[in-house]
């Protein structure tokens, strides 16, 4: 969301932390969880949170830095807003593929599409 308003992003493509694997990591491959059905991927409560989470950054851009952006940058953070505000799932849908609000997991973007096609409120 930063970069998308704010610049661009990068691929860093030397490694910028040296670490080994073990049990306390703080960066590096987290414990996997257990398999989830299709039912628990599309109901997973992380890709709620995740949405949410970009809600509230997009507020608080607009709020802290809404008179120094674009008009470009602007329009995004207030079509997401808009994304999540409309009661028409299938609107709300088709502003996700349409403004590109994806990530790269497949299974995340489709629970986050499940989410915002049958959310209420």
């Amino acid at each position: 969301l930063l970069a998308s308003v704010f610049g661009h992003a990068s691929i860093v493509t030397e490694p910028l932390v040296l670490y080994r694997q073990h049990q306390n990591n703080v960066v590096g491959a987290s414990p996997s969880a257990p398999p989830l059905g299709i039912r628990g991927r599309l109901q997973h409560q992380r890709c709620r949170e995740r949405w949410q989470l970009s809600l509230v950054q997009a507020r608080e851009l607009l709020r802290i830095h809404g008179s120094a952006l674009s008009p470009e940058s602007k329009f995004e953070l207030e079509q997401l807003l808009r994304c999540d505000a409309s009661p028409n799932g299938a609107y709300r849908l088709a502003l996700m593929f349409r403004r590109g609000y994806f990530i790269s997991k497949f299974q995340a973007n489709l629970a986050t599409a499940w989410y915002l096609l049958n959310k209420t409120g």
